[in-house]
């Protein structure tokens, strides 16, 4: 997934374990709690593939996909259809821009 910008920002990405599997929320914007992030996966317990996917608390069908997908919700889609596996790390990650250090 190509998500870098030219510009300095932080996201939220929190992973748990809940329910048998492995959910995993992200939002574009910083500091979110897990029921406001836009994307949602869950994850198969044994193999990490992804499971489901929602974008918007709407989980992908025909209409979410004739409206049109860009962007990130294209690569969140392609994830699910492709049933992508995610291989989460267990450290605490910071990226930087060069430019704001």
């Amino acid at each position: 997934m190509n998500w870098i910008t030219d510009e300095y920002k932080e996201i939220t990405v929190i992973v748990e374990d809940k329910y048998g599997s492995k959910y995993v929320y992200i939002d574009p914007e910083e500091d979110k709690d897990w029921f406001n992030c836009k994307y949602r996966l869950v994850l198969n317990k044994d193999d990490l593939t992804v499971d489901r996917a929602e974008i918007d608390e709407k989980s992908f069908d025909n209409k979410v996909i004739m409206g049109g997908l860009y962007g990130v919700d294209k690569s969140i889609f392609k994830m699910w259809t492709r049933k992508a596996k995610l291989i989460i790390d267990n450290y605490e990650t910071t990226f930087s821009n060069p430019e704001y250090d």
